[in-house]
């Protein structure tokens, strides 16, 4: 004996054959289909804030960020651009920290070889163009979602080099592309 208006699984299990069910289970299988509202924010990428130096906010996407550690001694490398601040040790592993504001030329002025390192709240660990480096963080001011479409272009004449901004968020975030700035081959240096 069959069982009639019931449809067979691929593992045995009925299935309801009447129009009405189909119509029920076409609109649950929307309704699942659907993106929903932790989908869509998943969508944006997530960005620290942190102020590099002088009054401006800097953008660095958490994607590339590897940790935060306390800002302490920095071993001083002779014979360096000024941007390389010197070294630290992180788990064992020397890491290079740089201070961006000087590689982007809107920092201070190179400092005197015995001079203090500059007053910073924390060193940015982060990740790209094959290598991990520490950036000077003067002052962690919390994160941000955004989707890359909804950054706006730098303006002209903008202090940072375009090639190394993503965009700018809100206005007032200078969002950087951390990949292309660790890839500039002028960072590596051969002493």
């Amino acid at each position: 004996m069959t069982d009639t208006g019931v449809n067979r699984s691929g593992d045995g299990r009925r299935l309801p054959d009447d129009g009405r069910s189909i119509d029920v289970l076409a609109r649950r299988a929307r309704q699942l289909a659907a993106p929903t509202a932790t989908a869509t924010a998943t969508a944006a990428e997530r960005y620290l804030r942190v102020r590099l130096g002088g009054q401006s906010w800097f953008g660095i996407a958490q994607m590339a960020t590897h940790a935060v550690v306390a800002a302490g001694k920095i071993a001083e490398v002779p014979g360096v651009p000024a941007h390389i601040v010197g070294v630290i040790s992180v788990r064992g592993e020397m890491v290079t920290v740089l201070d961006l504001p000087l590689w982007f030329g809107i920092g201070q002025l190179p400092r005197e070889p015995a001079a203090q390192t500059p007053e910073a709240e924390a060193i940015l660990l982060v990740e790209g163009g094959g290598m991990t480096v520490g950036i000077l963080v003067q002052e962690l001011g919390g994160e941000f979602a955004c989707a890359c479409a909804s950054l706006a272009m730098p303006p002209a004449g903008a202090v940072v080099d375009a090639n190394y901004v993503a965009g700018i968020y809100e206005a007032s975030v200078t969002v950087l592309n951390i990949e292309a700035i660790l890839s500039d081959p002028r960072l590596v240096v051969n002493i």
